[in-house]
């Protein structure tokens, strides 16, 4: 909760790559009860140039819920023309199940910002 600013049931993992001083990968787990959402953010120079998000959701097997399999349920991949001013183009496949989606790419800038964060700590 500290880092992630996010609660949740199955813990999370932040990952961060960077080229010299600059973050060029973000990789975000979060660990559901249902699940987990993964967010992988590529960056150039600092700026999102790329953001896949999936919703993988756990197995069904006798009315109760498979913690050994996962099942990719949901993705979307961003191509971030301008990220100043919101302009990208989204391939979607699949349908979120759970997970609520996010209208702007503004919305990923929390995770940047944790990542920032965690490269200062």
């Amino acid at each position: 909760m500290e880092l992630t600013g996010i609660t949740t049931d199955g813990g999370g993992i932040l990952k961060v790559w960077r080229n010299e001083k600059q973050i060029c990968k973000i990789v975000e787990k979060i660990g559901l009860s249902y699940g987990r959402i993964t967010t992988v953010i590529y960056l150039n120079n600092g700026i999102p140039i790329k953001i896949i998000e999936t919703e993988e959701n756990f197995g069904h097997e006798n009315g109760e819920l498979n913690y050994e399999k996962l099942n990719e349920v949901f993705r979307a991949t961003i191509y971030v023309f301008d990220w100043e001013n919101d302009e990208s183009k989204i391939e979607r496949t699949g349908k979120r199940v759970l997970s609520e989606g996010s209208c702007s790419t503004f919305n990923y800038e929390p995770t940047i910002e944790r990542a920032k964060k965690a490269r200062t700590e």
